[in-house]
C-alpha cells in the first residue's frame, strides 16, 4: 500500500474540489426537483382557480398605449359562453367578442387601464352565432411571463338587465296611470309617487319623505291598525281617508305595500 504522504498533494486537492462540487450538484438537482414540485402544485392551484371560476376569465395582451392584444388564456367558462374552442377564441381579441359600437363606447376607458391600473365596465359580448351578451367586466394589468397583461373577468348580466327593463316598464305604466300611487317601506320611509299622486295630495315626493306618511290619513285609529298590519307581514286593504296637502279630505281604496290608491275627490 501506498504510504498517502507519498500522494500528490494537487491530486488531493481536485479530489476535494470534485467531492465539493459532486455536493453541490446534488444539492442543486434537488432544489430544482423541489422548486419543479412548488411550481407544479403553484400552477394546479392556479388551474383550479381559473377554471372553477362561474365568470368568463380572459388574458390578453396589452399594447404601449393600453389597447388589448390577442388572448393569452380563457377559461371553459369563457368558451361555452361565447361557443367559440379554446384553439379559436385564443386566436382572437377583445374587439372579436364585443360588439363593434360599445367597443368604441369604453375605448378610453381602456386607455385609462394603464394610470388607474384596473377598470369596470359594461359591454356587449357577441357569441360566434351572434347572440349578444349584457356583460359586466373587471379589467385589471399585471405582469404575465416578463410581458404586460389584462386579466378581465366578465360576468353575464343577462337576468340584472331583464330585470332592470321590467322595472322601467312598470314605472313607465305606473307613471301613466289616472290612480294615484305611492309607495312606502312598512316602517314609513316614503320612496316614490307617481304624478296623479302629486296632483291629488298636492305634496312633492321629497315633501312627504319628510312627513310620517300616517300625516296624509285622516283617522289615526285606522292608521295605526293599517301599519300594524303591515309590520306584522300581513295585507290590507279598503277604504280610507286622506288628507291633502291643502286640508282637503277624500275616501281612497287602499292597498299597502304597494300602496295602491283609487281615489274620487269630496268637497271640503
Amino acid at each position: 500500500m501506498k504510504d498517502p504522504s507519498s500522494i500528490n498533494p494537487e491530486l488531493i486537492e481536485e479530489i476535494s474540489v470534485l467531492k465539493q462540487r459532486i455536493k453541490e450538484l446534488e444539492q442543486s438537482e434537488s432544489d430544482r426537483k423541489q422548486a419543479e414540485e412548488e411550481l407544479r402544485e403553484s400552477e394546479e392551484k392556479y388551474r383550479v382557480l381559473f377554471e372553477g371560476m362561474n365568470d368568463a376569465v380572459f388574458v390578453h395582451d396589452l399594447d404601449e398605449r393600453g389597447l388589448p392584444g390577442r388572448f393569452l388564456q380563457v377559461n371553459d367558462v369563457a368558451c361555452r359562453r361565447l361557443g367559440y374552442t379554446r384553439d379559436e377564441l385564443l386566436s382572437l381579441t377583445p374587439r372579436d367578442i364585443t360588439m363593434p359600437e360599445e367597443y368604441e363606447r369604453i375605448a378610453d376607458k381602456r386607455t385609462g387601464l394603464t394610470s388607474q391600473g384596473d377598470i369596470l365596465a359594461e359591454t356587449i359580448h357577441v357569441t360566434k352565432d351572434g347572440r349578444e351578451i349584457p356583460v359586466e367586466s373587471n379589467i385589471r394589468q399585471f405582469q404575465y411571463l416578463g410581458r404586460r397583461v389584462a386579466l378581465s373577468i366578465s360576468r353575464d348580466i343577462t337576468e340584472r338587465k331583464q330585470a332592470e327593463e321590467e322595472i322601467q316598464r312598470i314605472k313607465t305604466a305606473v307613471d301613466a296611470t289616472g290612480d294615484a300611487i305611492g309607495m312606502s317601506t312598512a316602517d314609513g320611509h316614503h320612496f316614490y309617487q307617481n304624478e296623479a299622486f302629486d296632483h291629488l295630495f298636492g305634496y312633492t315626493q321629497e315633501e312627504v319623505s319628510r312627513l310620517h306618511p300616517a300625516k296624509l290619513y285622516g283617522n289615526k285609529d285606522i292608521v295605526k291598525k293599517v301599519f300594524e298590519t303591515i309590520m306584522a307581514g300581513k295585507s290590507w286593504h279598503g277604504e280610507i281617508e286622506m288628507v291633502a296637502k291643502t286640508g282637503d279630505d277624500s275616501r281612497s281604496y287602499f292597498e299597502p305595500m304597494p300602496s295602491r290608491m283609487k281615489t274620487e275627490r269630496s268637497s271640503a
